[in-house]
């Protein structure tokens, strides 16, 4: 309303609702504020995007109602920054790394 647009979603950038200061607010898609979304809370792994299966750490991201795999990995800390790295590139300024940023 401050800008005179009418988005079809307002996005909090800092993921607090109750943070509604203008600098703090984006026009988003609803694929963008659901990349801007933080840890799920039934995640095990501790990272987000990341699963354990066949004895391995298994990276996907979502974009354009899709899943993408990204790999699967024996270390753990090379899963989590191949994961932040798919995150970048699929989901830009909206890209949120979990509870961590």
């Amino acid at each position: 309303m401050h800008t005179g647009l009418n988005p079809e979603i307002v996005d909090h950038i800092d993921r607090n609702p109750s943070n509604n200061i203008f600098e703090n607010l984006r026009a988003a898609t609803r694929q963008q504020n659901n990349s801007n979304s933080g840890i799920r809370k039934d995640n095990t792994s501790g990272v987000k995007g990341v699963t354990w299966h066949n004895n391995r750490w298994d990276v996907r991201v979502g974009f354009n109602k899709k899943r993408i795999h990204l790999g699967c990995f024996e270390d753990l800390e090379l899963a989590e920054l191949v994961a932040e790295m798919g995150r970048e590139k699929y989901h830009g300024a909206f890209a949120c790394n979990g509870n961590k940023d």
